[in-house]
């Protein structure tokens, strides 16, 4: 009988302890790098396909895209403010401007497309991206509402299409918009 109460706390104790290790979460490491640019920086955006990569988009237009310590700029052909990138493919990045709407920038010719709003042409601001799991859809959050960009089959328009959200009869503003298991979450005024 002694053994077994002996063998039951020391199994106890070792599956206590070994539950622990695993309930605690591992600290982050924190690093410090000082960068200095020539506008001020907007927005970070990660690289879906390359984790050392980052997109940073700043206050003049410009993009940079930093992977490690290398650099390398990337301009949208216009001074408007960056609030947000999107890595589309590996030379493509979807970006959104303050007020001059959204870009498709292709990286190889640095060629922006552009894409308009019916009735405000680009004259809006877009605040968030989201991308769905097939790439088919882009969502985007602007200064006017919720709006949808089709990309399936190379489709070749340039016309955002409205999203309206629920019994709201104005668009209001969308500041962020997340997909997350096949659900869209939208932050609006």
């Amino acid at each position: 009988m002694k053994k077994s109460l002996y063998f039951l706390f020391i199994l106890a104790l070792f599956c206590l302890t070994g539950c622990k290790d695993t309930l605690v979460p591992k600290p982050i490491k924190l690093t410090c790098n000082i960068n200095t640019f020539d506008a001020p920086i907007s927005c970070i955006s990660r690289s879906t396909a390359d984790a050392d990569k980052l997109y940073i988009g700043q206050e003049d237009g410009c993009i940079i895209e930093k992977v490690n310590n290398n650099c390398q700029t990337y301009s949208i052909n216009s001074n408007r403010r960056i609030y947000d990138i999107l890595e589309y493919s590996e030379d493509s990045l979807f970006v959104g401007t303050r007020d001059a709407g959204l870009k498709l920038l292709a990286k190889s010719s640095r060629q922006p497309q552009t894409y308009y709003i019916k009735n405000k042409r680009m004259n809006y601001s877009v605040y968030s991206m989201a991308l769905d799991d097939d790439k088919q859809c882009l969502y985007v959050g602007t200064s006017n509402g919720l709006f949808r960009l089709n990309l399936k089959d190379g489709s070749t328009s340039h016309e955002l299409t409205p999203i309206q959200l629920g019994k709201c009869s104005k668009n209001c503003g969308v500041n962020k918009v997340v997909i997350k298991e096949k659900k869209l979450y939208v932050a609006s005024e």
